[in-house]
């Protein structure tokens, strides 16, 4: 993301193909998981030195801190953690469920509690 942002700042223009992406098991929920914490740590790195522009992730975070929503996230994410990371090990993981996760650690990165 940060090549594309570097690149569209240079008015290169880049072309978008929709190539989607077949997991078919090559790896397991676990690997997966530590690769996504791994690229969340690289964007809240990313988005405190303000070398990328708002991903949906970034957004999302953006309107819980102008609306005061960040603790009241935390606390309704704290009730739902344990079946929220049940449900990402499960054999039908929900896509909304992992985007929670991924925004409940993109604010512990950047608040380090």
């Amino acid at each position: 993301m940060l090549y594309a942002f570097s690149l569209e700042k240079k008015s290169i223009k880049i072309r978008h193909i929709d190539n989607a992406v077949i997991h078919d098991g090559l790896e397991t929920a676990h690997i997966f998981i530590k690769k996504t914490e791994n690229a969340v740590t690289n964007l809240a790195l990313l988005f405190q030195q303000k070398k990328i522009p708002p991903t949906r992730l970034i957004r999302k975070y953006i309107f819980l801190e102008e609306y005061g929503l960040i603790s009241s996230f935390e606390w309704m994410y704290k009730k739902m953690e344990n079946n929220i990371k049940k449900n990402m090990l499960s054999a039908s993981p929900s896509i909304a469920l992992f985007n929670l996760w991924k925004l409940y650690l993109f604010i512990n990165l950047l608040h380090k509690k």
